[in-house]
């Protein structure tokens, strides 16, 4: 998997988890799940490949460079997600 495959899989996948952060009522629960959530996304991608394609001592030095803006841009999308949403439902409620 390269490294755009994966940023937008993540961004897919957390835009619509953000969508589903609408059922959490306290707002500290909310932030800590858009932070963490999108976090562990990309992580467990990550090492879920480099386990797939076996052991190499490269994996390990190129995490940080595929995780952070998987991470980021998670963060980024499962925002606008929560955001989305929460004007749809105050709309039509």
């Amino acid at each position: 998997m390269d490294w755009n495959t994966g940023l937008v899989l993540i961004s897919i996948i957390c835009f619509f988890l953000g969508m589903a952060l609408i059922k959490v009522k306290q707002m500290a629960a909310r932030i800590l799940l858009i932070i963490f959530v999108p976090y562990l996304l990309s992580l467990g991608l990550y090492w879920f490949i480099a386990f797939i394609e076996g052991p190499t001592s490269e994996h390990g030095d190129w995490s940080g460079i595929f995780i952070h803006p998987w991470t980021i841009a998670g963060v980024s999308f499962m925002s606008v997600g929560l955001f989305v949403f929460s004007r749809y439902v105050i709309k039509k409620g």
